[in-house]
């Protein structure tokens, strides 16, 4: 038991480092969105320029149908925020472990384990459906 529980500790700390490697990501994501507002701004300015000098030039306009940055860094944010949630959980849950717990109780561990009530699987498939 004693070797199981250290083995469930060490999986909880390479999570650890996960997460915090997933925030990093995420953080990163944060910054593009923001350059991308800044550059998105700075477009716009010069788009108010180019409309109000010549009436007669068509501007083109992106493409709606393709996902944006900022898709991609709020799905990101989704994604972050309920694994989080499930890390939460789940270390709460090993912390919680000894060898006085009850079996309802393992079982009820072992139940919001497996369930990830956290996790929400369409979100996962809209995720994984911006992945080109």
């Amino acid at each position: 038991v004693q070797t199981c529980h250290i083995g469930l500790k060490d999986h909880m700390n390479k999570a650890k480092i996960v997460m915090n490697e997933l925030e990093n990501l995420l953080d990163d994501a944060a910054s593009i969105v923001q350059t991308a507002k800044e550059k998105y701004e700075d477009i716009n300015h010069n788009l108010d320029s180019v409309i109000t000098s010549s009436d007669t030039e068509e501007v083109p306009l992106s493409d709606l149908s393709t996902p944006k940055v900022t898709d991609y860094a709020t799905m990101m944010a989704i994604i972050y925020s309920m694994v989080k949630q499930d890390y939460t959980m789940q270390v709460r849950i090993a912390s919680s472990l000894n060898l006085k717990s009850s079996p309802g109780e393992l079982e009820t561990y072992c139940q919001m384990w497996s369930l990830r009530p956290f996790v929400d699987d369409d979100m996962m498939h809209r995720a994984w459906s911006l992945v080109p």
